[in-house]
């Protein structure tokens, strides 16, 4: 026995180590897609590079662990089965679980490697990642402007209706220039044309305009306020080409601060979301009292001493509607202001809920990790000896479908956590739940020899539906 489950444990390290790499691969991959245009064009060193890359492998390694473990199973069982060893083992009296129970043994230790590294390694990764990633996104920001938005360079905003992008060049340049600070809108240039390069050796930022006009407020940098004659007398300035420098002396990349990540629920461990949950629950149950108290207000008490001093005077008409014009009045405005108080409390209370349930859906996830680990071993081993194809042909169709299948029941279920449809217990753990099903089915039916999934059963039904449909179609 112990010579089969070295020779088991043979066939499965190689495959896992192997489609390990390839997934970190993948997902890696994934991430410089989606951040390809903040990094482009930086001019970063290749240390901050691989620093990012070494912080994204470890971010997606949560990832490619059980994407691994359901595609070696596969391929280890099917290579098994396709070479009839399966059915020599099978044959020599030993059970499918008695084969697969030293990988059973290994997957649960990498189900508590999985548990600690999402604990521990986890948090740290992401913190590092992101407030880096945000580092280089304020880096050389005049690489980024971005249309129809205002970007922010120095003491200049800038907004562009368009943008080419081989060739740089903008159209419908607005640029405010704030270095008055007393009047941060004194100075309007609105040009056609624009065209924005780095001087790298003199460290300047170079803006070339076209067909614009320049409009200037005549105020002092230190006047509190416009006076109606500086109102009046402004400088307009009409261009073909004009040219500005800005100095880039910080345009060095530097770090940003990462305390201020680590607040955000995928900076923090098993204990530290605990505990972050409990508090905004009670501030929750707090806030949740004093908007009770708020809504359950009398009417101003003002409305009941109008009402009911000085009962045996009898003032003029006229008199009585203006005092009961005065005490709506007040009414309406204590009103007024109760309501935007109830609003701003329900509003902080609802970012306090969805800043918990953020938690708890971090909180759970640490733990679905590590279970599906175990449970994509269980269906892998089992489709592998069902189907009995080996190599990266149909093992991986099979284990990319179930992954896909996986991540959107596992995506849904987190939105439906974060949109309050299901509580965070049941959400977090939908894809799990589907997929033990699945696990516990495969399984029985492996280990019954069944020949339900077998592809030699299923290709002939297969074929017989699409004939079918054929014949349909012709009549």
């Amino acid at each position: 026995m112990k010579t089969l489950h070295q020779y088991i444990l043979k066939s499965y390290l190689g495959p896992l180590a192997t489609t390990f790499f390839i997934s970190l691969f993948v997902l890696l991959l994934q991430i410089l897609w989606i951040y390809i245009d903040v990094l482009v064009g930086k001019g970063l060193e290749f240390i901050t590079l691989s620093e990012l890359f070494v912080y994204a492998i470890l971010q997606v390694t949560p990832m490619a662990l059980p994407l691994s473990i359901l595609l070696a199973s596969l391929m280890t069982f099917g290579n098994l089965g396709e070479n009839y060893e399966l059915a020599a083992i099978k044959a020599s009296g030993i059970s499918l679980y008695q084969t697969m129970k030293p990988l059973l043994l290994l997957t649960a230790l990498l189900s508590l490697l999985a548990f600690t590294f999402s604990d521990n390694i986890m948090p740290w990764a992401n913190r590092k990642f992101y407030s880096l990633l945000h580092s280089i996104k304020l880096h050389q920001p005049e690489l980024e402007i971005k249309e129809k938005v205002f970007n922010q360079l120095n003491t200049f905003n800038i907004k562009v209706e368009s943008k080419d992008r081989e060739s740089g060049k903008l159209h419908d340049v607005m640029i405010y220039d704030h270095s008055n600070a007393k009047h941060p809108a004194s100075n309007v240039t609105i040009a056609d044309q624009g065209m924005i390069k780095v001087d790298e050796k003199n460290n300047m930022m170079r803006i070339t305009l076209h067909n614009g006009i320049r409009y200037e407020e005549n105020v002092s940098n230190t006047s509190s306020g416009l006076k109606s004659k500086d109102k009046a007398h402004y400088q307009q300035d009409v261009f073909k080409t004009q040219i500005s420098f800005i100095d880039m002396n910080d345009s060095e990349f530097t770090k940003i601060d990462e305390a201020a990540y680590a607040s955000h629920n995928k900076m923090k461990n098993l204990n530290q979301l605990i505990t972050d949950i409990e508090a905004l629950q009670h501030q929750q149950s707090k806030l949740s009292k004093l908007i009770s108290t708020n809504n359950h207000k009398k009417l101003p008490a003002s409305l009941t001493i109008a009402s009911s001093n000085n009962s045996s005077y009898k003032a003029p008409t006229e008199v009585k509607q203006v005092i009961n014009h005065m005490v709506l009045a007040s009414a309406k405005r204590n009103a007024q202001e109760d309501l935007l108080t109830i609003n701003k409390d329900i509003r902080q209370f609802k970012s306090l809920k969805a800043e918990e349930l953020a938690h708890q859906v971090e909180l759970h996830r640490k733990f679905t990790l590590p279970f599906t680990c175990f449970i994509f071993f269980i269906i892998g081993s089992s489709l592998g000896a069902i189907i009995r194809k080996g190599g990266l042909g149909m093992p991986v169709v099979v284990a990319v479908a179930f992954f896909i299948v996986y991540y959107l029941i596992d995506t849904f279920g987190a939105n439906m956590v974060h949109e309050e449809i299901l509580p965070a217990y049941i959400g977090m753990w939908l894809a799990s739940a589907i997929l033990s099903i699945i696990a516990i089915f495969v399984g029985y039916q492996s280990a019954n020899d069944s020949a339900l999934l077998q592809i030699d059963n299923i290709k002939p039904a297969v074929n017989r539906w699409f004939r079918r449909m054929a014949r349909t179609t012709n009549h």
